[in-house]
């Protein structure tokens, strides 16, 4: 069963249950000192279960101990393509997933990613090989935008289509309420291809004033450089938001900018990337003036894949 779970860092075991975890342990345990923060922190982010096979069902012995929304969602992804989305309506049970299509095929099937899930079972109906692994990873670290709040599908947040479009795997490391915090910055246990960061839009509304900011944010930035070997790293300035005309922390919204942009330009290998240029700085395209839809999450995904492609 263990070899079926993808774009995790490793596996908890409580008895005969099993899950699977986007954080480390000290990430997990530092989270607790900032409830309700702890509470998303060891929800799933773009982990997924994932197999080449001919079965038809896929049955899973599940059972979710913590969720942040009243909704679970399995979105289950054949070949490439969303194929089908199931609510977890009962917190512990047997579900049978049936498999759309016929004959071999690459079936994930995205795990909720504001749910916590622990299994006992995941039995295809049919022979299986686990997905090969893909040649690059990409790691995401970010706040609520990148953890994918507020799609309600799992397969649909930026770090998933993002990694899907440029044929990566992924580690979402992206926590809702993040915030620049150096100890929150952990190894992952693999050196990524692509690393992108994506804080600052909720500490801009939380900032007491610039240079406690500016602070926070460097020693941050510090912290990720030192702890990831990648020399490819993206830093995404934040999104359009509803007050983006507002004064927060003494700050204007293109002030705190400017602010990032500098600490992030003190690294060579740093491009920095406008994130009001990744998605339609426009109220439809957001849930709450905060957080994209799935449709900005589409937009985010086609336009970072673009500047990185360049």
């Amino acid at each position: 069963m263990e070899n079926l779970f993808r774009h995790h860092i490793r596996i908890e075991r409580d008895g005969e249950w099993l899950r699977p975890a986007r954080l480390t342990a000290r990430q997990e345990e530092e989270s607790r000192r900032r409830e309700p923060f702890y509470l998303r922190a060891i929800c799933g982010g773009g982990i997924s279960i994932g197999f080449c096979s001919e079965a038809k069902t896929v049955t899973l012995a599940y059972k979710i101990t913590e969720n942040v929304r009243d909704y679970a969602y399995v979105d289950i992804v054949v070949d490439g393509v969303l194929a089908k989305t199931v609510n977890l309506e009962e917190k512990e049970g047997e579900l049978t997933l049936e498999i759309p299509g016929a004959g071999m095929r690459e079936t994930e099937i995205f795990l909720p990613h504001l749910a916590q899930l622990w299994f006992r079972k995941i039995q295809p109906d049919a022979p299986y090989a686990p997905i090969p692994e893909k040649e690059k990873l990409w790691v995401f670290i970010g706040d609520s935008i990148t953890h994918g709040m507020q799609t309600e599908h799992p397969s649909m947040t930026y770090p998933v289509l993002s990694s899907r479009i440029l044929g990566c795997d992924y580690v979402n490391m992206g926590v809702c309420g993040g915030t620049f915090y150096a100890d929150d910055i952990d190894s992952c246990g693999k050196t990524p291809d692509i690393l992108s960061v994506a804080y600052g839009t909720n500490d801009w509304k939380q900032a007491k004033d610039k240079e406690s900011f500016r602070r926070q944010a460097a020693d941050t930035i510090a912290r990720i450089t030192e702890t990831f070997s990648c020399k490819n790293m993206y830093a995404i300035l934040p999104l359009w938001r509803k007050d983006s005309g507002e004064v927060y922390g003494g700050m204007t919204f293109a002030e705190m900018h400017a602010v990032l942009r500098e600490e992030y330009e003190k690294y060579p290998f740093i491009t920095v990337l406008d994130g009001t240029t990744l998605v339609p700085p426009m109220p439809d395209f957001f849930h709450d003036g905060v957080h994209p839809v799935t449709a900005g999450f589409l937009h985010f995904a086609m336009e970072l894949t673009k500047h990185i492609n360049k």
